[in-house]
């Protein structure tokens, strides 16, 4: 995997998840015909997966960079304030991959 880089913003570079992005407007799009094309439910059924999937990692690996970049930015900083709200911010995104 590429290093992440950060910008001139403060915010790290996530330029390289766009190819799993496009990836996944592929599927979706594939998934449009396949819906038009009146296709095989379980078919239809298994690109949403492939597509929601390709989704999910794409957003593990930007907050993975999240975690390696922001948080250690912010621990660093040993702001209590800034460390806490990173904090709860980490744990609202952890929970909704759980979910």
């Amino acid at each position: 995997m590429k290093s992440e880089t950060k910008t001139t913003n403060k915010n790290p570079d996530h330029s390289n998840q766009l190819a799993a992005i496009n990836r996944v407007i592929g599927q979706l799009e594939s998934i449009k015909k396949m819906i038009i094309d009146k296709r095989y439910c379980p078919e239809i059924i298994h690109q949403l997966r492939a597509a929601r999937g390709g989704l999910v990692s794409a957003e593990v690996m930007i907050l993975s960079v999240h975690i390696e970049n922001c948080l250690r930015d912010a621990i660093e900083s040993s702001d209590d304030f800034v460390i806490k709200e990173k904090s709860k911010e980490l744990t609202k995104y952890v929970k909704g991959l759980i979910m």
